[in-house]
């Protein structure tokens, strides 16, 4: 039973870790820092393009890790049922994936960063 607990734990801390990130990021007014936020060179760049990353970083990462949080919880509980098992590959699988939708994200802010501000960070649109 240890075993299975630890197993979900695994699978399902990046979407929580996702989540709870999310929630700081979108709704906690951060100032400009390398600690805790979105940092990249292009988000901290002035005060504009700092709260933009956090806030769309936050509602994106919000929606993600609860989908990612509902989907893996019920593919661990389904392949549990039919095997008995969680196995350390089946875990490091989702570990990959869910770390490549973290990628993915990161791209998808910078995207829209680029889309939002100008090279002088000036709101274009």
């Amino acid at each position: 039973m240890k075993d299975i607990i630890f197993s979900y734990v695994i699978c399902l801390a990046t979407p929580l870790v996702m989540l709870v990130g999310g929630i700081i990021c979108k709704n906690v007014k951060l100032k400009i820092n390398h600690f805790v936020g979105y940092r990249t060179k292009t988000s901290m760049r002035n005060e504009d393009t700092w709260k933009f990353a956090n806030h769309y970083l936050g509602k994106l990462w919000i929606i993600i890790g609860l989908l990612m949080t509902i989907f893996s919880s019920i593919l661990l509980t389904y392949i549990y049922s039919k095997t008995g098992k969680i196995s350390g590959m089946l875990c490091l699988g989702f570990i990959i994936s869910q770390s490549l939708v973290v990628l993915i994200s990161v791209f998808s802010v910078e995207k829209k960063l680029k889309e939002k501000f100008n090279t002088s960070a000036d709101k274009t649109k």
